[in-house]
């Protein structure tokens, strides 16, 4: 039997392939769309072209998360929900698919459809649903291509306290900051230069991905997004973005310069992951604080929460990977969907 694990994201769409039984078996992919420029009319065969790349024909559940219904293509969410259902309706039967809610609940169709708001952006619930198989305590730092998800475990159950993406904003469960696709000036307002701080242009001129290939956190295979300017993904290119933030390019700066200023806004962005675990550990019970596991994933896990997760004090860090024992942290609620669906069937 196998079952599939869609997160269907307004930049990413990730699909995971679970084979059950005997033989089990599981399978990543990722595929790159951003459906604010290619457009929703085309996100149905964008979905199916993530599973294709499985390399299964068929599979028999289908579990749906998403958080595509942010994007601006859509007026509000609940046209943005109803629309990606649709899109996975276009290529799965009805009655196969369950829908991921804030709560843990595998709804049908038809009941997501009544509860748009339940179901937007619940893909956090999925990677804290897996870890909470694992650890009945614990932190878990999802450090993702736009944003970061810090979800608290406790006694065994995902207990965040915000369900939407504005409660979760609120009470720092959720910071809009990411590996490839934030904008560097939402992250800092002036940047070491020469001798003094030089103001950052608001304009769209570099975003993270630049900062760590340059820096060395990524590889350029790593970075899926497109750039800021259109142009290439090397280290040069990315050093000219980050100097026109200041309305720089490379005949005013040096490489050493620009190097200097990616580690500055690499620590400021660590300060803004560092301020929502603070948050987010100030409503745990103090005795339980202290020596409390952290997990990290995503594509930040190890330069970004992990980092994040020292620099607050907490030594009993863990990779996800390492405690599934599978390479799923750049797909983990996509993966963890898959599980929660077989779960459900009764497997």
């Amino acid at each position: 039997m196998d079952v599939l694990g869609l997160d269907v994201g307004g930049a990413n769409i990730k699909a995971a392939g679970l084979r059950l039984g005997e033989n089990r078996e599981i399978k990543t992919s990722i595929e790159y769309f951003p459906v604010w420029k290619m457009g929703k009319e085309n996100l149905s065969l964008a979905i199916q072209k993530t599973v294709k790349k499985l390399g299964w024909k068929n599979f028999d559940w289908v579990g749906l998360t998403m958080t595509a219904e942010l994007s601006d293509v859509y007026f509000d969410k609940v046209e943005g929900v109803n629309h990606v259902l649709d899109c996975v309706c276009k290529i799965f039967p009805v009655e196969q698919i369950f829908v991921l809610d804030v709560d843990g609940n595998l709804l049908t169709v038809n009941k997501a459809r009544k509860k748009p708001y339940k179901v937007a952006s619940a893909n956090w619930m999925a990677t804290g649903w897996l870890v909470s198989k694992h650890l009945k305590n614990c932190l878990v730092v999802d450090v993702g291509s736009t944003t970061t998800s810090i979800i608290p475990i406790l006694n065994g159950k995902v207990a965040a306290t915000g369900k939407t993406d504005l409660e979760k904003l609120l009470n720092g469960e959720l910071v809009y900051t990411g590996v490839l696709r934030t904008n560097v000036a939402t992250i800092v307002d002036k940047v070491p230069v020469k001798n003094g701080y030089a103001k950052v242009s608001s304009e769209v001129f570099a975003l993270t991905g630049d900062v760590h290939l340059i820096l060395g956190n990524i590889k350029g295979k790593d970075y899926t997004t497109e750039t800021a300017d259109g142009r290439g993904k090397t280290r040069l290119e990315a050093m000219a973005r980050i100097a026109r933030i200041v309305c720089a390019d490379l005949n005013m700066l040096t490489q050493k310069e620009i190097k200097k200023i990616c580690e500055y806004i690499y620590n400021k962005q660590l300060e803004q992951i560092i301020q929502g675990i603070k948050k987010v550990l100030s409503r745990v019970e103090v005795k339980k604080r202290k020596n409390l596991p952290v997990v990290v994933t995503g594509l930040g896990g190890k330069f970004l929460a992990g980092k994040a997760v020292k620099k607050v004090g907490l030594k009993n860090i863990f990779e996800l990977e390492k405690i599934v024992g599978l390479k799923v942290s750049v797909c983990t609620p996509a993966y963890g969907l898959a599980l929660m669906v077989a779960e459900k069937i009764g497997f």
